[in-house]
């Protein structure tokens, strides 16, 4: 937070456009050119805080939109962070995204990107003569011709050339697009980092309280809505980024602490509780009883470690 401040785009600049609906955004009641201008009846600023986990764990979740000058409210249902685990970072985006212009960015060597010449900074104004100004509407286009040879018309330095690629069977060219729209930064000083990199760091703890909560009561599916070491990696990607690798190392360390303060025996969690039982009842449990009980907290551990694997593997394969 000191070194790099808080980046967002902010709400006025994403509802320039609006935001694109997907498939499940779609399914969700979201139509691409909608505004999101509350999130469960509050005003916001920053536009993550759409796709917050906040949003989807709060009672009664809700965007509330402008579609085309017509207010209307819709409803998250509360298994809907369920559903989004559901989607696999290879296939495709989310949810929703910003309606935003693009540009070429890293291109990945011996790819059609590559072997067509297209360069970082390369704006795509169409293909086959279909205008693609919009990063959305590229991917609709390039989904649509999936493995065949296409025209490009690319505008490079102020000069507008031409270009073919085949498109792949995935509906890609071969580069990561880098979004061409204005990022707000708000500095903070040591002092004002300090709280607010711990308000943020204890978030994730009270996030995954609320997460626990939910999949006690049954409103979420254990199973869906947990990860282990492979979904793990997934989240970090493919390529090196500094401030994302240390994001979610922070992030993997409030979650172990919040899972090591879990009453198990075996983990702090469950020495605390028999220190409790001791203070309250003024008698230490017997040597026997928590050498068993160890013995029962590392079985759960290591059954709980089997499942998050076959879980992982499961939802890959299928």
């Amino acid at each position: 937070v000191y070194s790099h401040g808080d980046s967002y785009i902010s709400k006025d600049l994403a509802n320039k456009n609006g935001i694109v609906a997907y498939e499940l955004g779609a399914e969700l009641g979201l139509k691409t050119g909608d505004k999101i201008i509350k999130i469960n009846g509050h005003d916001f600023e920053n536009f993550d805080d759409v796709t917050s986990p906040d949003v989807f764990l709060a009672k009664d979740a809700s965007y509330t939109i402008d579609r085309a000058g017509e207010i209307l409210v819709i409803p998250i249902p509360s298994n809907f962070i369920e559903r989004l685990s559901e989607i696999r970072s290879d296939d495709g985006p989310g949810y929703i995204d910003i309606i935003h212009r693009f540009t070429v960015g890293n291109i990945i060597p011996g790819t059609s990107a590559d072997s067509a010449g297209l360069k970082i900074g390369d704006r795509i104004l169409s293909i086959n003569g279909i205008n693609t100004e919009y990063f959305h509407k590229m991917k609709e286009v390039l989904g649509a011709l999936r493995g065949q040879e296409v025209n490009l018309e690319v505008e490079r330095e102020g000069q507008v050339i031409h270009l073919s690629a085949l498109v792949s069977d995935k509906g890609t060219l071969g580069f990561n697009a880098a979004r061409d729209i204005a990022i707000t930064t708000t500095e903070y000083s040591f002092m004002e980092a300090i709280p607010l990199g711990t308000a943020k760091a204890f978030n994730v703890v009270f996030v995954n309280m609320r997460a626990f909560g939910k999949i006690i009561t049954g409103q979420l599916n254990f199973g869906k809505t947990v990860s282990g070491p492979i979904g793990i990696a997934k989240t970090f990607g493919g390529t090196w980024n500094w401030l994302r690798f240390w994001n979610l190392v922070g992030l993997l360390s409030m979650i172990l602490a919040f899972m090591n303060f879990l009453p198990i025996p075996a983990l702090d969690g469950g020495h605390v509780m028999f220190l409790v039982f001791e203070i309250v009842t003024g008698r230490k449990p017997s040597d026997k009883f928590l050498e068993v009980s160890q013995k029962v907290g590392m079985f759960i551990l290591l059954t709980l470690m089997v499942f998050v694997i076959f879980n992982d593997i499961f939802k890959e394969i299928f």
